[in-house]
């Protein structure tokens, strides 16, 4: 009884751990298709779909528009964000390799 309840918990641990690494890694992607529609002007990002994109991504962003100086009138923020959920995404990755 105690080992099936222990495989179930590490099997429990292991799936949260994969859940999270592929949501950091779709919330990756959106971050970049966001940076992405940036660089169009006539873009207007009131319309959908646009603004539930940039609705779901730019408070992860802000989170970090301050901690990065601009270069060359550049703001490099999202830069650390993406480098943020990468290692969150490696970290959860050999945490459960480990446990599994």
């Amino acid at each position: 009884m105690q080992f099936y309840l222990s495989y179930y918990i590490i099997t429990i641990i292991n799936l949260s751990f994969s859940t999270i690494s592929k949501f950091a890694e779709l919330y990756s992607i959106l971050i970049v298709i966001r940076l992405s529609l940036g660089w169009l002007p006539k873009l207007n990002a009131f319309n959908e779909p646009y603004a539930t994109l940039y609705g779901m991504v730019d408070p992860y962003l802000r989170f970090f528009r301050g901690m990065v100086p601009t270069v060359f009138g550049m703001d490099l923020s999202p830069l650390l964000a993406l480098l943020f959920l990468q290692n969150l995404t490696i970290i959860f990755d050999h945490v459960r390799m480990e446990i599994g």
